[in-house]
């Protein structure tokens, strides 16, 4: 059995950029999470921050209300899958892992009435 499923929890590291699809006209956002990971050296028995940035896609009506709502240096909880993308720049064949969003949580108090939720919004599962 397979599963393919990640939720993190982190800052924003810059405003998010509500943009839409041409033809389709579906709504889509990029969000730039930093999570940290707090842990102690043992060697130098120092508290060390470790910071991963993750790249996260929310699509339709949950990228609409997070672009409403979200700005730099928002926490988010994020629920979602794994993608692998695959494109090529200057020649070269590169891959991506994103995240993609089925949940977004807005984490400050002013927004917690303002969940964005899977199970509130309709799936969709559309590709990049």
């Amino acid at each position: 059995m397979d599963l393919n499923h990640v939720i993190i929890s982190g800052r924003l590291t810059r405003d998010p950029v509500l943009r839409y699809i041409p033809g389709s006209g579906k709504a889509v956002i990029d969000l730039n999470i930093a999570v940290n990971r707090f842990f102690h050296d043992s060697s130098s028995h120092d508290e060390k921050k470790e910071t991963t940035f993750v790249s996260v896609v929310v699509w339709d009506k949950r990228a609409e209300v997070c672009a409403k709502y979200l700005k730099k240096g928002s926490t988010v909880l994020v629920d979602g899958r794994l993608k692998q993308e695959y494109f090529e720049r200057d020649g070269q064949k590169l891959t991506k892992t994103r995240v993609v969003a089925n949940d977004v949580q807005f984490m400050e108090k002013k927004a917690e009435q303002e969940t964005v939720s899977a199970a509130a919004m309709e799936s969709d599962d559309t590709p990049f």
